[in-house]
């Protein structure tokens, strides 16, 4: 019992390992940047590109980056979209859309 504990705890952790953030200034997030530029412009019309940039690639995960940056290099545009929506949908990525010091000082 306490091997299998053990193993699991491992695994646990090696997991965590894998799931770390991507880097600010990698390649998978300048491309996936460029990939989602043009959606949120279409999606996000009144919330400055940059900041909306900024904003979904903050709240996306390691997946989701990596399948942005690698869409773009296939032309995937439908599932370009899919992904940003997602992102779109979770809590803080609109809040951070909104800005203002209101955010900035509550989350």
């Amino acid at each position: 019992m306490q091997r299998l504990s053990g193993v699991l705890l491992v695994l646990a952790v090696s997991g965590c390992s894998l799931l770390s953030p991507v880097e600010e200034n990698s390649l998978a997030r300048e491309t996936a940047a460029q990939a989602v530029a043009p959606v949120l412009a279409r999606m996000a019309p009144g919330v400055p590109t940059e900041r909306a940039v900024a904003c979904t690639l903050d709240f996306a995960s390691r997946g989701q980056i990596e399948a942005l940056a690698m869409n773009s290099a296939l032309a995937q545009n439908e599932l370009t979209d899919d992904i940003v929506t997602d992102i779109l949908y979770k809590r803080g990525t609109r809040d951070c859309m909104r800005g203002g010091p209101f955010y900035w000082l509550l989350y």
